[in-house]
């Protein structure tokens, strides 16, 4: 069965040029009994004239025309991006090898002598047109395929972005947009394998603002939001390596995780982030030792140990923070875990009414 006699399909439209009336004719009788459409052109501008209007599944094309060799308007064609897939087809009367060679070397899909015989040319037509028809299918099945790989890369994106937010809505603290207590929980005891692989010292810094319930008793609470809002960002900002993480350990309670940092070196930060808070000099008239929001600070420095839980180095960090408020607040205390009975105040401390509560 040829292509164009299979159901349901539009005839293809094949374009013959010849100049030749008798070859002419011959070629139209042929194609006429397998129901083509047909366009006929007699040389090669009345062929280019009709392929502006009309894009031929097929060509025909005669190789002497009268002004211009079928070689070359093959090669005018091929040039073309809506026909340079369109299989040509030469009918000539020169059969010697050269010529064919020449015909294939100028982009023809197929080559028969002249006279022609109809089952000859027929099964070529067919042929081609279905080799044209699946690669038609193809060059379809392949944009669809890009299409869809396309849509399944946005998609892909756009789950991969979704789950991006969701882990940030997860991880961040809403408030301060810093990390929450579950962000902290995660990295510590991912900072912890790793810098016991690695033998390694991880820091941690507990700090908590000085009298906030007060804070919020006078100023009320958007206030004190605002507060640990501006406090946050302040000290996220001068924490410049990638590994530092800051996070919102719960209420006016900071944690801030320093891997490969030893003690002098947190210590370091803690003044900083002192300093970086006092600058901020944001109103406090009634805290007892300052007219200006502080903090205080707990730090504690370890070797993370295969027999040495990440909770120790929290509790040593929050003693650490006990001590600094029993101490006076508004400084930075560090408590080895080699020994506990031990601590260091920075340099920056103030020490304050020993009797003042504990918050």
């Amino acid at each position: 069965m040829s292509l164009a006699s299979l159901p349901n399909q539009a005839s293809p439209n094949i374009l013959v040029v010849d100049d030749n009336p008798e070859n002419l004719s011959v070629a139209l009788t042929f194609l006429s009994a397998k129901q083509f459409e047909m366009a006929v052109a007699t040389d090669g501008a009345s062929a280019l004239e009709s392929l502006q209007m009309v894009t031929p599944q097929l060509i025909l094309l005669d190789v002497m025309l009268p002004d211009i060799s079928g070689f070359e308007l093959c090669k005018q064609l091929k040039t073309d991006p809506s026909l340079s897939e369109t299989p040509v087809i030469f009918m000539t009367a020169l059969d010697e090898p050269k010529y064919k060679v020449q015909g294939f070397a100028a982009g023809g899909a197929d080559y028969v002598t002249k006279p022609l015989e109809r089952l000859e040319l027929l099964a070529r037509i067919d042929n081609h047109l279905r080799i044209r028809q699946q690669a038609t299918m193809l060059q379809t099945a392949n944009r669809l395929l890009k299409q869809a790989n396309q849509t399944l890369q946005l998609r892909n994106r756009t789950v991969t972005e979704n789950n991006r937010k969701l882990q940030q809505l997860v991880h961040i603290d809403g408030l301060t947009q810093v990390g929450n207590r579950r962000c902290f929980d995660e990295r510590l005891n991912q900072e912890w394998l790793r810098l016991r692989r690695e033998r390694r010292p991880l820091s941690l810094i507990l700090f908590d603002i000085d009298y906030f319930k007060a804070y919020n008793d006078r100023y009320g609470h958007p206030a004190g939001d605002s507060c640990l809002a501006q406090i946050a960002q302040t000290v996220k900002h001068l924490l410049k390596r990638p590994g530092d993480l800051l996070t919102r350990y719960g209420g006016e309670e900071f944690a801030v995780i320093l891997p490969n940092v030893d003690a002098a070196g947190a210590l370091h930060v803690a003044d900083r982030i002192q300093t970086e808070i006092a600058r901020l000099a944001i109103h406090h008239e009634s805290s007892s030792i300052s007219p200006y929001v502080t903090v205080s600070q707990g730090i504690s420095t370890c070797m993370p140990l295969v027999s040495l839980p990440p909770a120790k180095l929290i509790q040593s960090a929050d003693q650490a923070l006990y001590l600094a408020k029993q101490q006076g607040r508004n400084q930075s205390i560090h408590r080895s875990q080699a020994n506990l009975d031990n601590y260091s105040a920075s340099p920056s401390s103030v020490k304050a009414d020993q009797s003042e509560g504990l918050e």
